[in-house]
């Protein structure tokens, strides 16, 4: 265990989300992983702990963001 990846991590986690039926922790992790392959992609190989962290990073600010603006719009 101690030797998984955090992309090893993150599906788990998609798992155990599921297998719990959490729709709202099953979606953004589902996202998390679409966006980590789509890194994949560009790069042409896979993604190193560095390079998902840097995604989780961005992508956790990119949802804080939009959540802040929907606020702002009055639409929760």
């Amino acid at each position: 265990m101690a030797d998984e990846s955090l992309k090893e991590k993150i599906r788990s986690d998609l798992n155990t989300a599921r297998r719990a039926r959490d729709k709202l922790r099953t979606s953004v992790v589902s996202m998390m992983l679409a966006d980590i392959r789509n890194r994949e992609i560009e790069i042409g190989n896979d993604a190193t702990d560095a390079d998902v962290m840097s995604l989780v990073t961005t992508s956790i600010k990119r949802r804080r963001e939009a959540a802040e603006q929907m606020r702002a719009g009055g639409r929760e």
